[in-house]
């Protein structure tokens, strides 16, 4: 740098001695050894100076090369740590972005799962309705059909009870005493065709029965008038007189005498005849 302000002022030194000779050339004249020195001494300073730009200019080439380097360099590991960390940042957001669109995506399939189990079930619960429906309508058909067997039922039943209800009548058979005895099971045989309420006693305890049940009573008659004047007593006791009385007896050739008011009795002297007309007043 001192080399270089050495030059300029040689150089300028040159200009102005070379300017005074101009200017006063009439008044003395160099002498022209002295003056082809001072020129050439310029020119080799003029080159000196030129060298020193030119090296100048090299100079500043290379420190200004060197600090653009430098820039460059720092520019660039700016940038790549920039791009690094946009990089980092790009693959964090890919995957937030991925772990979203996994995430709508489970979404979906679990909404379309549950959108599609609501169809199905609507359907299900739309077949069951319908299924329900036509069970309905079949229950009311079934139901009209059923009220119709019931009041056949019923119908029938009463029907039924019409035909057996006189097998609920209350059967009074009385003895004349104790040692006689139904010969021929008459008592088993109307048993047998559903005759359940059925009492035995002897004509001593004729008393101890009761008006209302009895719905027929048959005598077995022996020989005992007064007795069966007793048997006619407690019937006629009945207000309505509504007892009808079968007196058997199985002597045929015997003829009993009656002398009574009570008119709701009937003879049979043989089983067939018992049975004949125990028939016709028990559906009376």
């Amino acid at each position: 740098m001192k080399q270089t302000n050495k030059s300029y002022a040689i150089y300028w030194i040159g200009i102005i001695l070379l300017s005074f000779s101009i200017a006063y050339a009439d008044e003395a004249q160099l002498d022209p050894k002295v003056e082809l020195e001072i020129l050439k001494q310029i020119d080799v300073e003029m080159k000196g100076v030129e060298n020193q730009i030119e090296n100048l200019k090299n100079q500043n080439k290379e420190q200004v090369k060197q600090q653009f380097d430098i820039y460059f360099e720092l520019i660039k590991d700016i940038f790549d740590k920039e791009r690094q960390s946009f990089e980092r940042m790009v693959t964090k957001i890919s995957w937030y972005v991925w772990a979203i669109y996994g995430l709508l995506f489970i979404l979906i399939c679990a909404l379309g799962y549950r959108n599609w189990n609501l169809k199905k079930l609507k359907k299900d619960i739309d077949s069951q309705v319908e299924k329900n429906e036509q069970k309905l309508k079949n229950l009311v058909k079934y139901e009209a059909k059923i009220e119709q067997k019931i009041n056949d039922l019923k119908k029938y039943e009463k029907e039924f009870k019409n035909l057996t209800a006189f097998q609920e009548k209350q059967i009074v058979f009385i003895r004349e005493h104790e040692d006689l005895i139904f010969r021929n099971n008459e008592i088993e045989d109307i048993k047998e065709r559903g005759f359940n309420n059925i009492k035995k006693s002897i004509a001593d305890d004729i008393e101890s029965l009761n008006h209302d049940e009895c719905d027929l009573m048959i005598y077995y008659y022996e020989s005992s008038k007064e007795k069966l004047n007793s048997i006619f007593e407690f019937l006629k006791q009945d207000k309505r007189q509504r007892i009808p009385l079968i007196i058997y007896y199985t002597n045929s050739n015997e003829r009993i005498p009656v002398d009574t008011e009570y008119r709701n009795f009937i003879m049979a002297n043989f089983p067939l005849t018992l049975k004949s007309h125990f028939n016709s007043i028990i559906r009376l």
